[in-house]
């Protein structure tokens, strides 16, 4: 006989939990219930689920468990996402702020000088001026919203193409399911003083072109585009000395 039915009356619903108390149902059958209820949730990972599958399975479930675990779930989700919306607003102030500034010279003639060193034989000068590229792909789909998808689209062209060119040209990188973003995967990339870049992503093709890597992100958000200004200032004397973006005061 069940001594504490408390616990699988919570894990079973309202309407079971009324025919076990009438005899309707045995302790038996009310414990292989529990029993597969729990199993189900503690399953559950949410793994891929955009917060969207997750209401819908959260509407669709009868299993009281699995509900509480959708619950928490989506909640994390929305925090994620007032996160998100938050470092946005700041990425945009930074792209603003450095488009025409940085270095004393703007983004795109940065990215072109390098470029032109890579068409002297500096590999490395081309890798950098990719992951520059990358950074701005990343943030102009942010802000023009009526071309994310081309935009993103080109982002993560770039990510598989300098995937090879920076393999083979030892350059520290790799992918990780460790997101902690509405996002399946985040590559990390390092440039070779060992300043972290990483990108989010949810192309699954990602994992044939990075392979899996061992590391924490450093907690420096929204800090890419400066990680590669500083960089290209330092590695290849480009420009002036970098004039940090001063984020707004809350009102």
């Amino acid at each position: 006989m069940i001594q504490d039915s408390s616990k699988y009356y919570d894990a079973v619903g309202k309407k079971v939990r009324s025919m076990h108390l009438s005899g309707k149902i045995s302790d038996k059958e009310l414990e292989k219930m529990f029993n597969r209820n729990q199993k189900e949730a503690e399953s559950f990972d949410g793994f891929g689920w955009s917060i969207f599958d997750l209401i819908d399975e959260e509407k669709r479930t009868h299993n009281p468990l699995l509900r509480k675990k959708l619950q928490l779930l989506i909640e994390n989700h929305k925090q994620k996402s007032r996160c998100s919306a938050t470092q946005n607003a700041i990425s945009m102030g930074k792209l603003a702020f450095y488009h025409d500034s940085a270095l004393g010279c703007g983004i795109r003639p940065i990215r072109n000088y390098l470029y032109k060193l890579g068409e002297r034989g500096d590999v490395d000068a081309i890798i950098l001026a990719m992951l520059i590229d990358i950074e701005y792909a990343n943030l102009m789909a942010k802000k023009r919203s009526d071309k994310k998808k081309v935009i993103y689209e080109r982002k993560h062209m770039l990510l598989e193409q300098v995937s090879d060119l920076l393999y083979d040209n030892n350059w520290r990188c790799g992918i990780s399911a460790k997101t902690g973003k509405n996002a399946g995967w985040i590559v990390y990339v390092y440039l070779q003083d060992g300043t972290q870049l990483s990108w989010h992503c949810n192309e699954y093709t990602m994992l044939y072109c990075y392979g899996d890597i061992d590391c924490e992100w450093d907690g420096k958000a929204c800090s890419t585009l400066e990680k590669l200004m500083t960089y290209a200032h330092l590695r290849y004397n480009i420009g002036k000395e970098l004039v940090l973006y001063e984020i707004p005061c809350a009102a």
